[in-house]
């Protein structure tokens, strides 16, 4: 009888980033960031496959990638080196939900979702610190993912602590039709002087909003327009939202947001802290 673990991996938006230093020997930044999951969802789903003989077999909506510059890739073969499982063939299949390079953590939530559910899959029972550990291997961005909910992360992006002051509950994402690659994005705030921030009361800020594109200002200003919206970037962009303290979306906004940016995609989401993970049999 075939196995198969199907894991949730959410979404998460960035209520407050603070790039605030680099490490010259870890050649690393050190952060401040409030991260909230959302429910926008990747699903993952891992089962052996008893037509092959051996290998790790990764499929991302139906694109095959079975090589080790896939970090998805890189975290099975992680595990498996880690815990001594031995496999035959492993097949892993993600339908991707979440926008690539959106500033949304599509990526770091699928190694987290792959960790999780091979743990579960083979039973290997690993802590949370140790989940945290191999995933902080593959990204930094990882280790809020095994812990999710509204934390705060600090360090290198390692150290993940619950954080139970955020007022927000409802969030407008605004996706403009472009990516952004971290590493450029980091490199641009590079030239402009890294500072440690403190978080105030309305906790929404990012240090790379002088560094966006014109796509991401123009939703900027627009927004600008309306008295008592609270809004930022998620990441390093292009993802833009509107956050709301009450669970009610603004209809309005909502109209003129999609008749001014018709081409853009629209999210509405509301906080999570929850990860569904179901195992069955065929």
């Amino acid at each position: 009888m075939l196995k198969q673990v199907k894991i949730e991996c959410p979404a998460k938006l960035s209520l407050f980033l603070n790039i605030n230093g680099y490490d010259q020997n870890k050649q690393m930044h050190t952060v401040k960031m409030i991260n909230q999951s959302i429910n926008l969802y990747d699903i993952v789903y891992i089962q052996e496959n008893l037509l092959k003989k051996d290998g790790i077999i990764i499929k991302i909506n139906n694109d095959i990638l079975n090589d080790d510059t896939n970090n998805c890739y890189k975290t099975a073969k992680l595990f498996f080196d880690y815990t001594g499982v031995k496999i035959n063939c492993l097949e892993i299949t993600i339908d991707k939900k979440i926008p690539n390079m959106a500033g949304l953590g599509g990526e770091d939530t699928d190694v987290a979702g792959i960790l999780i559910g091979l743990d579960r899959y083979y039973q290997t029972n690993l802590t949370i610190k140790e989940l945290m550990t191999l995933g902080f291997q593959i990204s930094a961005g990882v280790p809020y993912f095994i812990k999710m909910g509204c934390a705060l992360v600090t360090g290198y992006g390692e150290q993940v602590n619950k954080y139970l002051k955020n007022p927000y509950t409802r969030y407008l994402i605004i996706k403009p039709n472009i990516s952004l690659n971290s590493k450029e994005m980091i490199n641009k705030l590079n030239q402009n002087r890294l500072a440690n921030k403190y978080i105030l009361e309305n906790i929404l800020s990012n240090d790379f909003l002088p560094v966006v594109p014109e796509e991401v200002k123009n939703i900027r200003k627009v927004l600008s327009r309306y008295s008592g919206l609270e809004h930022s970037l998620s990441g390093c962009g292009p993802s833009y939202f509107i956050a709301f303290r009450k669970n009610i979306l603004n209809l309005g906004v909502n109209a003129i947001l999609k008749k001014e940016f018709p081409d853009y995609k629209f999210y509405d989401v509301v906080n999570t802290d929850y990860r569904k993970i179901l195992v069955k049999y065929k």
